[in-house]
C-alpha cells in the first residue's frame, strides 16, 4: 500500500506538470562586449535588450526638454555624436554625455548673454568646465572622452581660424551638445544643479581674468 508521503509526491507531480511544460522559453543574452556598470533589461515579444542603468541622483532634476523637436544633425554634430558613442571606456558614458552636452549649451547662453566675451575666455570657460566634469572619473573613463574632446576642438580651432565671432563659437558648443544628446537613448536624467554650480565657479574665475 502507498504511504501517505508517497501519495503526496505523486500528488505534486502531477499538480505541476502542466506548469513545467507551459514554462516560458529561456532566452540566452550574449553579455561579453558590456563593461562594468549598472544595466537595465527589457523583454518585449519575445526581443530582450540591454541598455546602461541612468540613476537621478539625490536632487537630480530631469534636464529641460526643449520646445521643438532637434533639427538635422550637422556632420560636426554627427562626429561628435559618433566619438561619444565610441567612449565605452567610461561606464557612466550616456550620463557623462548628457552631462556634457547640458555644461556646453549652457556655456553657449552665457556667450550669447554677453557674459562670457571673446574666443580667450570662451575656450578657458570650455576647457575649465570640461575637466571639472571629468575630474570624478578615473584614467580610463577619462581617457575614453579624449577623441570627442578633440573633434571639438578640431571644429573650435577651424571657426578660430576663419575670425570667429562669439556667436560662432556659441554655435560649435549648440552643434556639439546636439552630437552628444543624439549619442544617448532617452531623455536626460542629469543633476542640473551641478552644472550650473559648474558654470558659477566659470563666471568667477573669468571675472578675476578680466
Amino acid at each position: 500500500m502507498m504511504s501517505r508521503k508517497l501519495w503526496l509526491v505523486v500528488l505534486m507531480i502531477v499538480c505541476l506538470a502542466p506548469m513545467v511544460t507551459q514554462a516560458a522559453p529561456v532566452v540566452a543574452v550574449d553579455v561579453t562586449d558590456l563593461v562594468d556598470g549598472r544595466y537595465v533589461m527589457t523583454i518585449r515579444g519575445g526581443a530582450v535588450t540591454v541598455q546602461p542603468l541612468t540613476l537621478l541622483k539625490a536632487g537630480a532634476k530631469p534636464g529641460p526638454v526643449p520646445d521643438d523637436p532637434p533639427g538635422p544633425l550637422s556632420d560636426f554634430s554627427k562626429a561628435v555624436r559618433t566619438a561619444a558613442i565610441a567612449a565605452v571606456g567610461d561606464p557612466d558614458r550616456s550620463t557623462t554625455a548628457q552631462q556634457l552636452a547640458e555644461l556646453y549649451r549652457q556655456i553657449g547662453v552665457k556667450i550669447r548673454a554677453g557674459q562670457i566675451k571673446g574666443e580667450t575666455l570662451a575656450a578657458i570657460a570650455v576647457r575649465f568646465g570640461t575637466d571639472t566634469l571629468m575630474s570624478g572619473k578615473n584614467a580610463r573613463a577619462s581617457k575614453a572622452w579624449r577623441p570627442t574632446r578633440d573633434v571639438i576642438s578640431a571644429q573650435w580651432l577651424a571657426v578660430a581660424q576663419e575670425g570667429g565671432t562669439d556667436a560662432a563659437y556659441a554655435a560649435v558648443l549648440d552643434d556639439a551638445a546636439a552630437g552628444l544628446d543624439a549619442s544617448t537613448p532617452g531623455d536626460p536624467q542629469i543633476n542640473i544643479a551641478m552644472i550650473m554650480t559648474i558654470i558659477k565657479m566659470i563666471l568667477e574665475i573669468l571675472a578675476m581674468l578680466k
